[in-house]
């Protein structure tokens, strides 16, 4: 998925890397897994937290086992020495989330929406909290 998803600028144009790639491969991906693995859920990411832009697509049609995954580069809390980046970085993480939640709503009210690399929070109880 990585190397679809940032192999290149031009992927930052936005649509391009989740119609023209993303979607059709995951498609396939969902399909062969399901082929042999009804239960399992499967995780997708939607590319470098730019919106998904077609409010009609569903990934797998009648998949309750299916979800949308996103990693925070900012993680809550996380501060800097330097007062730019910290507004830099309270911006990104706001658009990430609502980005997130667009797109898991575009996709489907019933997918779910996780959160991985959980490496970028620290264990801080404000942290995990949030």
């Amino acid at each position: 998925r990585d190397c679809i998803n940032k192999q290149t600028m031009s992927n930052l144009t936005a649509g391009r890397a989740w119609d023209k790639f993303l979607l059709p491969f995951y498609r396939q991906a969902a399909a062969a897994v399901r082929s042999e693995d009804a239960i399992t859920p499967i995780f997708y990411t939607s590319p470098l937290g730019i919106p998904i832009d077609q409010a009609d697509q569903v990934l797998l049609a009648n998949d309750t086992q299916q979800g949308l995954a996103y990693h925070i580069y900012c993680p809550p809390g996380d501060t800097r020495e330097d007062a730019a980046l910290d507004l830099l970085c309270a911006a990104m993480l706001n658009t990430q989330v609502h980005t997130n939640v667009a797109d898991r709503d575009q996709l489907s009210r019933d997918m779910a929406i996780f959160v991985t690399e959980f490496g970028a929070v620290d264990s801080s109880k404000s942290e995990l909290k949030q």
